[in-house]
């Protein structure tokens, strides 16, 4: 009974040479995120996780190739410490069962275009019927989230998340995510700033290019003995008018 079912399991693997959707060889992307959006969509409908593999380079240090792959690929090789004994060696759990599905993503110019595809997977499905792997956020989603977290008030976890839900902008985010979105904005922001020279820099060098690009725009500092900024002023051309 159990090597039929082994047997069963084995003809079911096999049998998924092509998955529902339109990535197949040949298929063309207008942008590698649409692309890869679509190979992870199209296996999240059979229950599997993928995820980003090797990439290559072209000469100029720009992504020319990227393999995508199931999140099982590659076998988990144990580690000890030799000053542990071998009989309190413990066996841990991996996700890793070799499984080489994968699909192979090449750039041509502006284009991304699918150069292989093996959708043969050596195991059952990992996603439960009615379930959904959780995938990268978009380049929409990150835009609104560095403008809601780095602006004047910055929007909380929930906030942010409200907001995509309601602007149905990208598909659904999960909590961590959108954290780490909203961490690594801030960091951005900060490291914006330093590099600037602080903020008092910051702010003067935002005022100059406003003044250059509009001369409507007003700003005077007041500085000390010591040359430290202690007080700026400044008027956007609406307020000098209404002054």
């Amino acid at each position: 009974m159990k090597s039929e079912l082994t047997e069963f399991k084995a003809k079911t693997h096999n049998s998924v040479t092509t998955a529902p959707g339109s990535v197949a060889v040949g298929t063309v992307f207008q942008s590698l995120e649409k692309a890869c959006n679509a190979v992870l969509k199209q296996q999240e409908h059979l229950g599997h996780k993928w995820r980003k593999g090797q990439s290559k380079l072209d000469r100029y240090g720009y992504l020319r190739k990227l393999i995508l792959r199931c999140n099982r690929y590659g076998v988990h090789t144990p580690h000890h410490l030799p000053s542990i004994d071998p009989a309190d060696f413990r066996s841990g759990k991996t996700v890793k069962t070799g499984c080489n599905a994968r699909v192979n993503l090449c750039r041509s110019g502006n284009l991304w275009r699918v150069s292989l595809t093996d959708w043969k997977h050596n195991h059952d499905r990992l996603i439960p019927l009615g379930g959904h792997a959780s995938r990268p956020p978009t380049h929409d989603q990150k835009d609104v989230v560095s403008k809601l977290t780095t602006g004047g008030v910055p929007f909380s976890r929930a906030q942010v998340a409200s907001v995509l839900k309601s602007q149905s902008i990208g598909h659904s985010l999960e909590p961590r995510q959108i954290g780490n979105l909203i961490a690594a904005s801030r960091q951005l922001a900060r490291k914006d700033t330093q590099d600037l020279g602080g903020n008092m820099s910051a702010i003067l060098r935002s005022l100059e290019e406003k003044n250059r690009t509009d001369p409507g725009w007003r700003y005077h500092i007041r500085v000390n003995e010591s040359s430290t900024v202690v007080a700026v002023f400044w008027q956007s051309p609406l307020q000098v008018e209404l002054s």
